[in-house]
């Protein structure tokens, strides 16, 4: 793991055994446990092989996509806040626009 640590820094090994205090190095660990090394490339296949017509879910192709969805926190509709949104320049240029007047209003 060392060495992939090294490859994603754009770091030496030397360095990091030399100067990288064992503390953050654990904390880089966890890091590349919760987000995989790949899951990004991973993700980007996944999504095209779904533009294809594979039914299969994320996590049953590619690992680091199931570790990626067992460490990402479920948010429900209700928890997130459109009103900011609601009352911003773009939502206001949206409604504004030809045909913006049937853009839903939850």
């Amino acid at each position: 793991m060392l060495y992939e640590l090294a490859l994603q820094l754009r770091t030496p090994v030397y360095v990091l055994e030399n100067e990288m205090p064992y503390e953050e190095f654990t904390k880089w660990l966890l890091f590349f446990e919760q987000k995989p090394i790949g899951w990004r490339e991973d993700d980007r296949t996944y999504k095209l092989l779904r533009a294809q017509g594979v039914e299969a879910k994320p996590g049953e192709l590619f690992s680091s996509l199931q570790a990626l969805q067992q460490n990402t926190p479920k948010r429900e509709k209700d928890e997130i806040d459109t009103s900011s949104f609601k009352k911003s320049t773009l939502f206001s240029k949206m409604l504004s626009a030809k045909g913006g007047d049937r853009v839903l209003d939850d």
